[in-house]
């Protein structure tokens, strides 16, 4: 009998109007301990499969200081950059040994760019637009024990009302993140 792949979805947003280029950032199911040795990473188990959802959300109510509210966004291109930890501290004999470039089962690189290919959902209150969109693929987490410093970045195009062309933006977030046995 097989173990269930568990599945963890990183959902990163913003707001259109943000001045900062830094995403929000959570976990579902959380996976980001509050206390303990992994307090604070991003703490992925052997073998999960990684998700991913970008949610915007924008002010609909046209104002002067909001002559041309947020209609949607488009997701341009997205990758994760990985950068490893150091795995063990060389005292001669030894070496210095660190992590492989990604946490990611066949991703060789640092540079993990992201395939196209999200699904789109939209509800708006009157006042408030909320666009998600989910990642259509997932990356499978690698099974070996490591640490990494996680950058995400998307480039992506807001469109808005009344706008000809669309505003385009860059957002990221980083964390460390941590593969490990099990998440508790």
């Amino acid at each position: 009998m097989s173990k269930a792949i568990q599945a963890i979805t990183l959902l990163v947003g913003f707001d259109a109007d943000q001045r900062a280029e830094k995403f929000t950032w959570d976990s579902s199911p959380d996976s980001t301990p509050l206390t303990g040795p992994h307090s604070g990473t991003l703490l992925l188990p052997k073998g999960a499969q990684l998700g991913l959802k970008v949610k915007g959300v924008g002010d609909v109510r046209k104002s002067a200081d909001n002559p041309q509210p947020m209609s949607g966004f488009t997701i341009k291109e997205c990758c994760f950059i990985t950068q490893p930890m150091i795995a063990q501290i060389g005292q001669p004999p030894l070496k210095t040994l660190f992590f492989p470039a990604s946490p990611f089962l066949n991703c060789k690189t640092a540079c993990v760019p992201l395939a196209p290919g999200f699904s789109t959902a939209a509800v708006s209150d009157g006042n408030q637009i909320t666009v998600i969109d989910t990642w259509d693929s997932h990356l499978s987490v690698g099974t070996a024990a490591g640490r990494w410093t996680l950058q995400f970045f998307v480039t992506l195009e807001i469109a808005r009302e009344g706008a000809a062309q669309g505003e385009q933006r860059v957002f990221n977030f980083d964390c460390e993140v941590e593969v490990a046995d099990a998440v508790q």
